[in-house]
């Protein structure tokens, strides 16, 4: 039986979803409605018969409850918090016997208490109701009265009755009196069925006209076959989907690995290439300007001192080599920090946030907790690189006058923080637009098993959260994620 989702009536068939709690379901349901509880103890049928009850109450409908044990009843409405005594001498709620419910002199005749039931409607409606709601306990059914074996009959007649009539009724079965037998034609007579805690759709149900007729077994054992083949084309068909999206799943999957190795491969090759520029300026460029800055600086000493417009020019000149070197030396370190690869990752953010406040105008403060041992080149690379595209972020677009770098280590992983309190950002919006600061560090970081987050807000500025494990690899080739 599939779980109610939405309320049902015997005419409804709905596309049901994931369960729902009992209570749930018992306030979605809506009259008409014909429901066996099937339960084996006090406590699951007062799960569903009470707040039955209650609902339809607070719904201005009248409520019947037959029951030979009305203290017991009394005492779980009022424990539910309903004044019984209130609502019964309003006549909202009605108790009654299996006497005077469904017998007449101790005999059970079908159309006359089909007819009751109609006019126990009229009656409710007249009295300025909403509409009449019934539960009732059907133990007394096992103990027999005269005419009580068309009892079967009766439950399967009511279901049409009751849409009639606009009525919702909750009969109430006892596994523990009652015979298999007897559930097992409830189950096939009530549109709903109320067990294990949820209000559930009845596959099994047959409608009057098919099972009081005749050939009610052949419609059955037709209708048998076809469930087991229906299951089995079913079963098929959700094993081919599952197929396919296990092949789906698996090529992107693959897709996914093939990328990652690719942004790995041009993340590498730009560092390398990077290196070998940093190379080219800092052993031929800038060698030649300092050869050439030699040359200058003997050659203005050999300019007498009263040629002042030469002294000058070469002076002029000397300046110029000096910063041209300056720059070279700064572009250099910027492709590749040696001082990295010499004196560690802290020491290279530090003086990486020094030069980038004297050249940025930016004020950014540098903090070390702990030591930061056992990290790979790759990852100490990351961290230095994503320091500087956060960095250059916050001097771009946060309109901040200052921002906070601080690396620490925490058992075996090394946070990296970048803090600014400038003009934030909705993340979301970043995402949509495509930059690809934000990008470059997610890939970056990805690539050594690493995660970053970003918390931003509008006006509240921006922090950004990187954490890498100190042992990114383990024997076998394995990664840790964390």
């Amino acid at each position: 039986m599939s779980a109610l989702y939405l309320a049902a009536t015997p005419t409804q068939s709905e596309s049901l979803s994931a369960p729902i709690s009992l209570l749930d379901a018992i306030e979605r349901l809506q009259r008409p409605g014909h429901l066996c509880s099937v339960y084996g103890s006090e406590d699951e049928q007062f799960a569903s018969a009470i707040p039955f009850v209650r609902i339809g109450l607070e719904r201005g409908e009248r409520c019947i409850y037959i029951t030979d044990d009305d203290r017991r009843l009394c005492a779980a409405l009022k424990g539910a918090g309903i004044d019984v005594d209130s609502t019964i001498r309003s006549g909202a709620l009605v108790v009654q016997t299996k006497q005077s419910a469904h017998l007449r002199g101790n005999h059970f005749d079908v159309g006359e208490i089909l007819n009751f039931w109609a006019g126990q409607s009229e009656e409710a409606l007249r009295s300025g109701y909403s509409g009449l709601r019934v539960a009732g306990e059907t133990d007394w059914v096992t103990r027999g009265s005269t005419g009580i074996e068309r009892w079967v009959e009766y439950e399967s007649l009511v279901t049409n009755r009751l849409a009639e009539i606009g009525c919702l009724a909750l009969c109430q079965y006892d596994r523990r009196v009652c015979t298999p037998e007897l559930i097992l034609n409830m189950i096939r007579t009530h549109p709903l069925v109320v067990s294990g805690g949820m209000v559930c759709q009845n596959p099994y149900f047959v409608p009057a006209e098919e099972f009081l007729t005749p050939d009610c077994a052949e419609r059955e054992v037709q209708r048998l076959l076809h469930n087991v083949q229906e299951r089995e084309r079913t079963a098929l068909e959700l094993k081919a989907a599952h197929d396919r999206l296990q092949s789906e799943l698996n090529e992107r999957t693959q897709a996914e690995h093939e990328i990652l190795s690719l942004t790995e491969r041009l993340i590498n090759a730009q560092e390398e290439e990077r290196k070998r520029i940093a190379r080219e300026l800092h052993d031929d460029l800038g060698q030649q300007i300092a050869t050439l800055s030699i040359a200058l600086s003997n050659l203005r000493r050999q300019i007498p001192e009263e040629k002042h417009e030469p002294r000058e020019q070469a002076d002029f000149l000397y300046q110029g080599f000096s910063r041209l070197a300056s720059g070279v030396r700064n572009l250099s370190h910027q492709l590749h920090p040696a001082m990295l690869e010499h004196a560690g990752l802290a020491a290279a953010l530090r003086s990486d946030c020094a030069e980038f406040s004297s050249l940025s105008g930016l004020s950014v403060s540098f903090e070390a907790v702990g030591k930061v041992e056992h990290l790979s080149p790759q990852a100490a690379l990351c961290l230095y690189r994503v320091t500087q595209e956060a960095l250059h972020n916050v001097a771009k677009h946060a309109a901040a006058k200052h921002a906070e770098v601080r690396l620490m280590r925490s058992n075996s992983v090394v946070r990296l923080t970048v803090t600014d309190h400038g003009a934030g950002f909705q993340p979301s919006s970043a995402r949509a637009s495509g930059g690809l600061g934000l990008a470059n560090i997610k890939e970056r970081v990805r690539l050594v098993n690493g995660v970053s987050m970003l918390d931003s807000e509008p006006g509240r500025g921006t922090t950004l959260t990187v954490d890498i494990p100190i042992a990114d690899r383990f024997p076998g080739g394995s990664r840790k994620r964390v």
